[in-house]
């Protein structure tokens, strides 16, 4: 496993790795994809915040470029258009 951030005290980076080892593979996938979802979330709020006057369908757009990078997204989509 990863160690923790630099700023992260040693016993709370014990703690979280004795926490990840003892849960099972499935409680380990419930609870990435929860952090993915909450990510997304985050994600979606703060182009919400920089682009308001953006249709959903062109923040779903930008979020979905974000997630994949550009190379992957232009592969899976096309060049779609461009933002300033």
């Amino acid at each position: 496993m990863n160690a923790a951030a630099d700023d992260t005290h040693p016993e709370a980076d014990r703690v979280r790795l004795g926490i990840l080892r003892s849960m099972t593979g499935e409680q380990r996938l419930l609870a990435a994809a929860r952090l993915r979802r909450v990510s997304r979330e985050l994600l979606l709020a703060g182009l919400r915040m920089r682009h308001p006057d953006e249709s959903d369908e062109g923040l779903q757009e930008r979020l979905r470029r974000i997630m994949l990078g550009d190379e992957l997204f232009e592969r899976a989509y096309g060049r779609r258009r461009t933002h300033p």
